[in-house]
């Protein structure tokens, strides 16, 4: 990913679902404009689970129950890898290597939103749920 960002042609749209710690910090230091859209926890849980279920690439997600109460515990586990402070590359690498909680690469939905929240009021993030946009 990282190599693919450096020889990247300049592009007006760069669609992501990653967390503000995994965000390249030049996208954060020139005040890109962002905007995020957050959905339904509910909605996430259904579909994360009907994603694992699909793409067997990804740990077998288990019972829903199992998997729900994962979702609602943020178990996943790249928190973990953001904070030893390793660079961008290393912690993809690391989180590809790591992951076998069958729940949220990224870890805590609940903290995906809150610091993608927290940065609108450094940055030029439009926040728009995503519920609010099918009307």
């Amino acid at each position: 990913v990282l190599k693919l960002w450096k020889t990247r042609q300049p592009q007006r749209l760069l669609k992501m679902h990653l967390p503000v710690f995994l965000v390249p910090q030049s996208l954060l230091d020139h005040k890109v404009k962002v905007i995020y859209i957050a959905r339904n926890p509910k909605d996430v849980a259904v579909s994360y689970y009907n994603f694992y279920n699909m793409a067997k690439v990804h740990p077998d997600p288990g019972t829903w129950n199992s998997f729900l109460e994962n979702f609602m515990d943020g178990k996943g586990e790249s928190e973990s890898v953001a904070r030893r402070g390793l660079g961008l590359g290393a912690q993809l690498e690391e989180l590809a290597r790591s992951v076998s909680v069958p729940c949220l690469l990224h870890g805590s939905w609940y903290q995906h939103v809150k610091e993608w929240w927290e940065l609108t009021h450094t940055h030029p993030v439009l926040y728009l749920f995503y519920e609010d946009m099918k009307e």
